[in-house]
């Protein structure tokens, strides 16, 4: 499956970050703040730069910054690049690489990932069940 990259990658991952901060009703004007705020979003592990959206699973931001997003999720990820869906009709991918892990109680982990790249996913099956009706 191939990802096609967007125009204006940072600019694009900054204006989507700060969006979802300030749907939330977060008044928060230094864009580089973190702020913390929990949404349901989409998780695609890649491999070898593939995604792989059957291996897609739901886990929940922390908080989120201008240029990343710390989440907690409930299973192994074997690798450091990620796509996260982002809620919305369409929902918006990005693209990430995990800067850091954190071991939690009962198998979570904490992620903290850099926002890279804004992308389209075609259209797949595995990824349905994470559209906004």
């Amino acid at each position: 499956m191939a990802i096609i990259t967007k125009h204006d990658e940072a600019q694009s991952v900054e204006r989507l970050l700060q969006g979802l901060i300030k749907s939330q009703g977060n008044n928060e004007r230094r864009g580089d703040d973190r702020v913390e705020i929990s949404l349901a979003v989409a998780i695609v592990p890649c491999v070898d730069g593939d995604p792989m959206p059957d291996f897609a699973f739901a886990a929940f931001t922390r908080n989120i910054s201008s240029d990343g997003v710390s989440l907690v999720i409930n299973r192994p990820v074997p690798s450091d690049e990620l796509i996260v869906g982002f809620p919305g009709t369409p929902m918006t991918f990005v693209l990430a690489k995990v800067l850091h892990r954190d071991g939690m109680a009962l198998g979570c982990s904490r992620l903290g990932l850099r926002m890279t790249e804004v992308v389209d996913l075609p259209p797949h099956p595995g990824l349905e069940r994470f559209l906004m009706q």
